[in-house]
């Protein structure tokens, strides 16, 4: 077991990480743009989810004071019950929570290139945060009529256990409720863990789907939503918050682990906290002075500079309350580095896909993991005037209207804050990849964005193309590795259209190393990088691969049945230098009085 660290000597690395987010935010080049463009993905209530037009009144107490909300597109009820190994009666009775958190996760680990085998039995932790259960309270309102297996499939409980159970690991596992903080305290306990040593990764998620209009009434009858539907965040118009739905989900490592295994980066988690705002005025009023406590002494417990902080993603819900004390303890924290020539700039996730509740800090993390990432200050959406109670802190914070390049400076350092309405706060600060690994003198694989652009560069030295390689392909079904295969097609055609073709290289050890093995197999031998435009025609037809792997033997005469030193070269491989050893050392016991490896002896 690892001996217990600090941030200081061991930080937190973000190797992957996935979502689903409302409306076209559903995947992370998607999200990005969307914030970018400064769209909101409001939209009025479903039909398919809910009659709005039967519980909306604008004044009526008991009664929805809002039209409208943040919604996933896809329909909830699409699933793969046969791939996560579920029966349909199993899967009938799974809040949509939990299945979009499996494929969610899958694809995070994908995202990380970490195969499903590897992860088995690991010491991994898993912690997700949510706050409401809505799919719990809709079923329950017919009790003739439960699931069997209701218990496993809509208990908040299960959101973590159920991914624990299915990629088998081993670490612990728990949702954590602390409202809207729930998923940045998820990362803060999950830090903790792996820098104690008794985790080697973890699975941080949120989650949040709005199925029930009983839990948007309770929030109107408080005032606490938005009649627009929107989040105005630290605007003139702040009349309370808008909900949002998602999922999202990030892989946690420390960063020497990072770097053994080859990951790429996203990004440096430096130090994490949570606190609590105790004794206020009403349970649900946030205290400036808590708020402004943990940030500091979030950045102090490492002894990091808030000088080299130039973002700073608030959780900023858009209520008359909540925002001039945020933005006040901010301006308290950051007021003696920054100044209205050089400011902080401060955005809220929320004005683009809504408050996301129990998923809001994942949400707001992977949003400034991305501007880290790519050297752009985002703007913020729904944004006309400030509003008038932060007109004093202006020579401290701006918020930038439109996309902004990243000021030079030594690191691109981002504050992340989150609180929930009972009182907990949680805060995150990360660095860029790039910069700390220069400035430790380290070298790993992490990920740079052009301004204004995705297209994402490994950054590793280049060299010339050898060809041919092999390409292999992994799914499911024969069907779906067809489909992949097809995808990759498209992808790849797109990428040499636009002169930003991955090294096929690298594609071939993504797909051979970090791509989890699946029943069906599919591949295709690439002679040049023009190739990649056929993989369809080039790629052999999917057949179903034998559950047990082969075993495999190596059987060499003395004095090479084809050509001198036969097998020598196999000796680079460890697997088959420590088999050869191995028979040595018996036929030394034997009274042999030769070397099984002879000259090749000294090849290690």
């Amino acid at each position: 077991m690892t001996l217990p660290r600090s941030f200081e000597e061991e930080p937190i690395a973000v190797c992957g990480l996935s979502l689903k987010f409302p409306q076209d935010a559903s995947s992370e080049k998607d999200f990005w743009t969307m914030i970018l463009n400064k769209r909101s993905a409001m939209t009025t209530f479903p039909p398919d989810r809910l009659n709005v037009d039967a519980f909306h009144h604008p004044t009526q107490r008991h009664a929805l004071r809002t039209r409208g909300a943040h919604f996933i597109k896809e329909d909830l009820g699409v699933f793969d019950a046969n791939f996560f190994s579920l029966t349909p009666t199993e899967a009938s009775a799974m809040d949509p929570m939990q299945r979009i958190l499996l494929e969610t996760t899958y694809k995070a680990f994908e995202n990380a290139g970490i195969r499903l085998e590897d992860v088995k039995g690991s010491r991994s932790s898993v912690h997700t945060g949510c706050f409401t259960s809505d799919y719990l309270q809709l079923i329950l309102k017919d009790s003739e009529r439960l699931p069997p297996y209701a218990a496993v499939g809509a208990t908040q409980s299960m959101l973590a256990n159920r991914l624990s159970w299915f990629f088998d690991l081993r670490g612990p596992s728990v949702n954590l409720d602390s409202a809207c903080s729930s998923s940045a305290m998820a990362v803060d306990l999950s830090c903790q863990l792996l820098l104690s040593g008794v985790t080697d990764m973890g699975v941080v998620a949120g989650c949040n789907l709005l199925l029930d209009p009983d839990y948007s009434t309770i929030l109107s009858n408080m005032q606490m939503l938005s009649p627009d539907g929107k989040c105005f965040t630290f605007d003139h118009r702040a009349n309370g918050y808008s909900r949002g739905e998602g999922v999202a989900v990030v892989i946690l490592k420390r960063l020497s682990d990072a770097l053994r295994d080859n990951d790429t980066i996203r990004a440096i988690i430096r130090s994490t906290g949570t606190n609590q705002d105790g004794r206020t005025p009403g349970i649900t009023q946030p205290d400036l002075k808590a708020q402004a406590q943990l940030i500091r002494e979030t950045y102090k417990r490492v002894n990091l500079s808030m000088e080299h902080t130039r973002f700073f993603e608030a959780h900023g819900t858009g209520t008359a309350i909540g925002d001039p004390i945020e933005v006040g303890a901010i301006a308290d924290c950051f007021h003696k580095h920054r100044n209205s020539s050089d400011p902080l700039y401060v955005g809220s996730v929320k004005t683009n896909i809504g408050h996301l509740e129990g998923a809001s800090g994942i949400a707001g993390l992977i949003k400034a993991i991305l501007a880290v990432e790519s050297g752009i200050i985002p703007p913020n959406t729904n944004f006309e005037s400030l509003n008038r109670k932060l007109a004093s802190y202006d020579y401290v914070i701006t918020l930038p209207a439109e996309p902004i390049a990243w000021p030079p400076c030594e690191v691109r350092r981002a504050s992340i804050n989150s609180f929930g309405y009972g009182g907990t706060n949680s805060h995150v600060v990360i660095d860029d990849v790039s910069s700390y690994l220069r400035h430790k003198g380290l070298v790993g694989n992490f990920r740079m964005a052009n301004l204004y652009s995705w297209d994402k560069k490994l950054l590793r030295s280049t060299t010339i193309e050898e060809f041919p390689k092999l390409l292999v392909w992994s799914a499911s079904t024969g069907t779906a590795t067809q489909l992949m295969v097809s995808t990759w097609e498209k992808y790849c055609s797109k990428m040499l259209d636009n002169d930003a073709m991955p090294s096929v290289s690298n594609i071939a050890y993504t797909l051979d190393s970090r791509r989890t093995s699946l029943l069906a197999k599919s591949f295709a031998v690439v002679s040049a990088t023009s190739d990649m435009r056929d993989l369809v025609k080039l790629a052999s037809t999917p057949i179903n691969t034998p559950k047990q792997s082969p075993r495999l033997a190596f059987v060499f005469t003395g004095q090479g049945a084809q050509w001198y030193a036969m097998g020598r070269e196999l000796l680079i491989y460890p697997d088959f230098l420590e088999s050869i050893q191995a028979a040595e050392s018996i036929l030394v016991g034997m009274g042999c009085s030769w070397s099984c490896r002879g000259r090749s002896a000294q090849v290690q």
